[in-house]
């Protein structure tokens, strides 16, 4: 018997949280490194959005033992 997994996320709020991981790394990241001022500091707002955007991948990957999405098919057939 497989163990539970500790969340329990619907197929479509994994979805979403797929979109907050792309666009909040994304636009996090790269938004930060091209408004950053001379010094390198970035704007606390490009740093909440990558928390967003990391805080969402740690939950997928919590999850990510349950979803049948990443799942590899049939297990054990040939």
């Amino acid at each position: 018997m497989a163990p539970k997994a500790p969340l329990k996320l619907s197929l479509r709020t994994a979805r979403l949280l797929s979109v907050a991981v792309l666009g909040g790394i994304g636009i996090g990241y790269l938004g930060g490194a091209i408004t950053a001022d001379a010094e390198g500091t970035t704007p606390i707002g490009f740093v909440f959005v990558r928390l967003i955007g990391l805080f969402s991948a740690v939950a997928l990957f919590i999850d990510g033992r349950g979803q049948l999405t990443q799942s590899s098919g049939h297990a054990g057939r040939a």
